[in-house]
């Protein structure tokens, strides 16, 4: 992270359009990162409800 700061800051006085390739490429980044980290929570939302399903299968009780 504090390479990519030290870069972008570099970069605005070097040329605004290295720059805003720099930004971009760094908005690009946090938003696949981002995209990344919510299927992998949603994957873990799925499992949790098939292992909940499966304990109550196992108990014997009824889900609604």
């Amino acid at each position: 992270m504090p390479f990519v700061i030290a870069t972008a800051a570099l970069a605005v006085f070097l040329n605004p359009v290295i720059a805003a390739a720099v930004v971009g490429a760094f908005a690009l980044y946090l938003l696949f990162n981002i995209e990344y980290w919510l299927r992998r929570s949603v994957a873990a939302q799925e499992r949790l409800v098939v292992a909940q399903e499966r304990l109550a299968e196992l108990a014997g009780i009824e889900r609604r």
